[in-house]
């Protein structure tokens, strides 16, 4: 039985010299990052409805929530609050139950990994990033009905909605660094408990 250590040098020695066995690791990657995309849309699917009152083939209302940024940002009486990005109940549920979720959770197993911001631990920007997009394909889904889409379509719409969620994300952070540290923050909080405020 070889160790972990070991057995990543003989793949590593093996994928250098063999074209079809490189092919067929890169696709099992592919495959479960496909998974793992389809079940986090699938969580975020679960409060589509709840969360934004949005109905199957609401077209209309799905743009409305896109283009006010409303799917992301919170709104009061019609009115968007921008400085609470993320802060909608969505999007620390569907956190928690994609990573904080019972004792083999991923955020549980590998908690010494998470960034910290003063001691703290904070959620990381390509998990929330990863949220945020299960949220958006999960909407379009629903307002367009394209759960039968093929797999290498969904994988196309997601990495350019990814693209664009991390570009917004960096620029909110760049506009005030320490507060976009502090939600991080809030937001593992909220995720690590699955609690609303």
């Amino acid at each position: 039985k070889e160790s972990g250590d070991e057995t990543f040098k003989l793949i590593r020695h093996r994928i250098k010299k063999d074209a079809q066995y490189t092919r067929d690791i890169i696709a099992i990657g592919e495959e479960r990052v496909y998974q793992k995309r389809a079940e986090w849309k699938k969580i975020a699917k679960n409060y589509i409805r709840s969360e934004y009152g949005l109905q199957d083939r609401d077209e209309n209302h799905f743009h409305s929530l896109v283009d006010q940024m409303e799917y992301l940002f919170p709104a009061h009486n019609g009115i968007v609050q921008w400085l609470q990005p993320f802060m909608r109940p969505i999007v620390w549920q569907v956190l928690h139950e994609a990573f904080f979720k019972g004792t083999s959770a991923f955020a549980r197993k590998f908690a010494s990994k998470f960034p910290t911001f003063n001691t703290q631990r904070q959620v990381p920007i390509g998990m929330l990033c990863c949220v945020a997009v299960a949220i958006y394909m999960a909407m379009h889904d629903v307002a367009y009905d394209q759960d039968k889409l093929s797999i290498q379509v969904k994988a196309a719409a997601w990495d350019a909605e990814y693209a664009d969620m991390w570009k917004l994300i960096k620029g909110i952070e760049a506009g005030n660094p320490h507060a976009f540290a502090d939600l991080l923050v809030r937001l593992y909080e909220l995720a690590s408990k699955g609690q609303h405020f």
